[in-house]
């Protein structure tokens, strides 16, 4: 557990002093950063589950993306995909996701839950997003080559 609040509080003074001085991570890197298409951000608590188990995020780059939520509770589950538009803001390394519908999984129990509609705020980089509270989706890759993590 400490190693995970060590991580998260590393990659936060990161994306923050990073927004402090305005600049990119590196100033070698003229195009700043990029959001990774195609592949799973994966919430930093559920990697080690099989993918209609996990929390995570894919962003395509026709604009749309979708987050998929999975929670257990015994009797209770919630299991479903939000669908998104989404628009880069480069310069703060923001990506604001606009909600544009939704799906049920097989599993999920509710089918009356409360779905958060609102707009999804995302600070990114090209190996992890973190949404405004702090929680962190970090693509498989990334994960597998932090030695020690988990």
């Amino acid at each position: 557990m400490k190693r995970v609040c060590c991580l998260l509080l590393a990659l936060s003074s990161v994306l923050a002093f990073s927004g402090c001085i305005g600049q990119n991570f590196s100033s070698d890197n003229d195009e700043g950063l990029k959001l990774t298409y195609n592949k799973k951000y994966v919430h930093n608590g559920y990697l080690d589950k099989i993918e209609s188990r996990q929390k995570y995020y894919i962003f395509y780059e026709d604009g749309t993306a979708k987050y998929h939520y999975y929670y257990n509770g015994g009797d209770l589950v919630e299991a479903y995909t939000i669908y998104f538009k989404y628009e880069i803001v480069e310069e703060e390394n923001m990506v604001f996701c606009f909600y544009n519908g939704m799906d049920y999984d097989e599993a999920d129990t509710e089918h009356d839950g409360v779905v958060e509609t609102t707009i999804h705020k995302l600070m990114y980089t090209e190996n992890f997003v973190m949404d405004l509270n702090g929680i962190i989706y970090m693509t498989e890759d990334f994960a597998r080559d932090i030695p020690n993590f988990g």
